[in-house]
């Protein structure tokens, strides 16, 4: 029987492939100490709609209160108005990942 990398618990092994695969995050750290469910099912949540870019999630929550707001009162300004302010995160959004990008092309 053959052994992968990993299988026999020995700490000297190498992990498994896909073993670290991504950003150590928090939810990571949750899962691998335990902890409750609740708390694994939140931070799941956290992970899953902030992660790496809060300011989507912000952006997000901006653009809907505009749509409830102008939905509610003016329907054809929300018709205009929501989408651009959709364009105008997604840009912003971009923008600054463009910057990150560059900078650590840089050093």
């Amino acid at each position: 029987m053959t052994r992968n990398p990993g299988d026999s618990g020995d700490p000297g092994d190498p992990a498994p492939p896909g073993a670290d695969a991504g950003p150590p995050g928090v939810v990571r750290r949750v899962v691998a100490g335990g902890g409750s469910g609740i708390a694994r099912f939140g931070m799941f949540w956290w992970d899953f709609l902030v992660g790496d870019t809060p300011e989507l999630t912000v952006g997000g929550l901006v653009v809907l209160a505009l749509a409830l707001v102008l939905g509610a009162r003016h329907r054809i300004a929300g018709m205009v108005v929501v989408p651009l302010a959709v364009l105008v995160v997604l840009s912003l959004s971009l923008a600054r990942a463009v910057r990150a990008s560059r900078r650590s092309r840089r050093g």
